[in-house]
């Protein structure tokens, strides 16, 4: 069964915007970090009133960190069972406080 059709207002159409190189490279920059493409990275930061590109940029990485420790742990769970948990729970408590810094520089809007 097909997909159902997207309302017209729900539809992504082509844009143009102007920049400058150095916004353009910044943009790009910021973007790849993330993993995401120029057009998200725009369209995250617009929706987010009063945000600034900038703090994004700098929590970025912060935030795969985060995904990339996450990720640890879970191979981890599955690779040792419950004899991993005692350490995993200080990993957990260290993963937590990264976050809670992060919400306190901003990153929790």
């Amino acid at each position: 069964m097909a997909r159902p059709r997207k309302a017209e207002a729900e539809i992504a159409r082509r844009r143009e915007i102007q920049v400058d190189d150095a916004t353009w490279a910044a943009l790009k920059k910021a973007a790849a970090k993330g993993g995401i493409s120029i057009s998200e990275y725009v369209r995250r930061c617009c929706s987010q009133p009063g945000a600034n590109p900038a703090d994004g940029a700098r929590i970025l990485p912060a935030i795969q960190a985060v995904e990339i420790a996450l990720g640890e742990v879970a191979a981890a769970l599955r690779g040792q069972g419950h004899a991993a948990i005692p350490d995993l729970l200080l990993e957990l408590v260290a993963i937590e406080r990264l976050c809670a810094d992060l919400q306190r520089q901003g990153g929790g809007r």
